[in-house]
């Protein structure tokens, strides 16, 4: 062997394995169970051992960070499980002072150069992969048939898993659950890098941004979360008036995120705190599924009022309300070119073709010239940043719950209460104040705040 280069020893015990080329049949469990293009430049030994009845390959690489991950990989065989040593894995000078030969070295383009016992075995794997049953739906019942155990289960979560995310890169994945914690796992090694606590209940939802950089979590303590991937660490906050977060969703670009909670409105904001916050208004009960088309123009959401709805997401406007189900529906997703939609709910998948979009700019009345006082109603969402950008004029003014003169105003707001503008209709303007409120004024009214 190589004196000097990182070496890892895996053992097993003859005795378990009920066959006369114990040799080829270890070498076939090694190479089931690991990715060769994870050993590039490796070189592999092999051997019986000084201790007796203990076979051991032997792999020497500079970068023994992959000594984790082949571990990893052979502790999720089940053959491997039945037939390795006690203890499974050596390295260093443990395998080194072993009478192991050379067997062959696997080279930059990821194939094994020499080697008896290690490259036949291969060979047979490779040929075992090629000729593998095709997976295909059984037509009697739909069921996969032929489908082999999963490639690698990842075990930490204490209780039920809800909500999984993959990175762009699909170096890791994102889990929450139940357990009230997400778990960042390395999707090679199966192992988790980090838990993300913090929650005062369950996650139901999990999403990640375009450029894999923060993960973006819904929970029952009725907050959305951004995280930072790297560091773990909160980056921003939000909670919600009442009940539970069930759906989030992440923007194309990265900007804003889409989120679901038990009350109606789908809620929309900024992820750099700099464009206003939305509401889109019209499911009547909670919302459970979100999409985003692929050119960030639309929000599909379906929930307990058995519709799936369409949102023109710069306007707000509500483009679509496609019914059929006759239960509430639990996912939604749309095509890359947005034109159909696909709803999963009261044990049917719909396929929609999404409605066209709205070319006309929705039409909204002036607001009357006076009207009434009443109370402040319940607040909505609190902001996470206040930076206000009016205030309102001398005597207050009047605000309603919608653009529309016909119905009554639901607030008197005072005098320099300092505001944020959102969106406009007109001469219609929507105000956000500091307690999370959102309202419709007359925005000729409003005084910029310097």
């Amino acid at each position: 062997m190589i004196p000097g280069v990182p070496t890892l020893g895996i053992r097993f015990d003859i005795g378990k394995i009920d066959s006369g080329d114990y040799g080829g049949f270890c070498w076939k469990t090694f190479w089931r169970a690991v990715n060769i293009g994870k050993i590039r430049g490796a070189t592999l030994f092999e051997g019986d051992t000084y201790s007796g009845n203990v076979y051991c390959i032997a792999v020497q690489i500079a970068n023994a960070a992959v000594f984790d991950e082949i571990e990893a990989a052979l502790e999720r065989n089940e053959d491997f499980g039945k037939i390795a040593a006690s203890p499974r894995f050596v390295r260093g000078g443990a395998v080194t002072s072993e009478p192991l030969i050379g067997t062959g070295q696997v080279d930059a383009s990821d194939q094994l150069v020499g080697g008896i016992n290690s490259g036949a075995a291969l060979k047979a794997v490779l040929a075992e992969k090629r000729d593998a049953p095709q997976v295909l739906p059984s037509p009697e019942t739909g069921d996969v048939q032929g489908m082999s155990d999963a490639d690698r289960i990842l075990e930490g979560h204490t209780d039920e898993v809800l909500a999984v995310a993959i990175t762009p890169d699909g170096a890791r994945i994102v889990s929450g659950g139940q357990d009230e914690a997400m778990r960042v796992w390395n999707l090679d090694s199966g192992r988790p890098e980090r838990t993300l606590k913090g929650f005062s209940g369950l996650v139901s939802a999990v999403a990640i941004t375009p450029d894999g950089a923060r993960i973006v979590s819904g929970s029952w303590d009725n907050t959305v979360r951004v995280w930072n991937l790297a560091s773990g660490r909160i980056e921003l906050a939000r909670k919600g008036p009442i009940g539970y977060v069930w759906a989030v969703a992440i923007t194309p670009d990265g900007a804003s995120i889409v989120s679901g909670w038990l009350d109606t409105p789908v809620r929309v904001w900024d992820l750099a705190g700099v464009r206003p916050d939305a509401t889109l208004e019209g499911n009547k009960r909670s919302v459970w599924a979100l999409a985003v088309t692929h050119d960030g123009n639309r929000v599909i959401s379906g929930g307990l009022d058995h519709t799936v709805r369409v949102w023109d997401l710069k306007s707000g406007r509500l483009e679509g309300t496609l019914e059929g189900h006759t239960g509430s529906v639990n996912a939604v997703a749309v095509t890359a070119e947005g034109d159909l939609i696909v709803s999963g709910g009261d044990k049917s998948v719909r396929v929609w073709v999404a409605p066209a979009q709205s070319a006309a700019p929705m039409q909204v009345p002036e607001p009357a010239p006076t009207q009434p006082t009443v109370p402040v109603q319940t607040p909505a969402v609190v902001p996470l940043v206040w930076m206000p950008t009016h205030l309102a004029p001398p005597g207050g003014m009047a605000a309603w719950d919608a653009p529309d003169p016909s119905r009554p105003p639901v607030v008197q707001l005072a005098e320099q209460l300092e505001l944020v503008v959102e969106s406009s209709a007109g001469a219609w303007t929507q105000v956000r104040a500091v307690n999370g409120w959102r309202g419709w004024v007359d925005g000729r009214l409003l005084i910029p705040r310097l």
